[in-house]
């Protein structure tokens, strides 16, 4: 009977201690864009390369795509973004943020584009780092305080003729308490 009681316990102790996970809708891509407000640069200048040419927001082979084909126009950033809410705000949280990321120079002058991410549009990362491996990602976590967020992702290419993609997948936040689990253990060894 004990031994039963005791899993009980621990098993309550656990939940509290367990990370709480946030809704980011569709942070997986598998439905298009839905759930993202798309943020578009102006259209590359009329007649200069064509129709084909200029910035492009799709969801395909769910993940999000940022496609910057030969623009001549001056820097400009595109942006995907999100309203999100991630935990309670207070002292006992912190929001851990993780996304997947690719950026690919297609053709062009290269180290033009620089990935931002933006958490309350404060700049949490940057990198101007690039494969030329289309199966390549990079999986990067920043923190935030919990409470209601919002996360920019963007791509800024400066002034120049050059072909980009960039990749968004697995975006994800989860609210960790902060000094929950070591205390609540604790206080159940304490009563045994």
């Amino acid at each position: 009977m004990r031994a039963w009681w005791l899993a009980g316990v621990a098993g309550v102790a656990l939940l509290g201690a367990n990370p709480a996970t946030a809704q980011i809708v569709n942070g997986d891509f598998s439905d298009g864009l839905s759930g993202w407000m798309v943020e578009n640069p102006q259209p590359s200048k009329p007649g200069v390369l064509g129709p084909a040419h200029g910035w492009q927001f799709q969801a395909f082979d769910k993940h999000a795509n940022i496609i910057v084909a030969g623009t001549e126009t001056p820097a400009e950033e595109g942006h995907l973004s999100q309203v999100f809410t991630c935990g309670e705000e207070g002292p006992d949280c912190v929001c851990r943020i993780r996304f997947e990321y690719r950026l690919l120079h297609q053709t062009g002058e290269p180290d033009l584009a620089t990935i931002y991410v933006y958490i309350d549009r404060e700049l949490a990362f940057q990198t101007k780092q690039t494969t030329d491996d289309i199966d390549r990602w990079f999986t990067q976590e920043i923190t935030a305080p919990c409470g209601t967020r919002e996360i920019a992702l963007c791509l800024f290419v400066d002034t120049g003729v050059s072909g980009w993609l960039c990749s968004f997948d697995n975006v994800v936040a989860e609210a960790v308490p902060t000094g929950v689990a070591p205390s609540t253990w604790s206080r159940i060894k304490r009563l045994f």
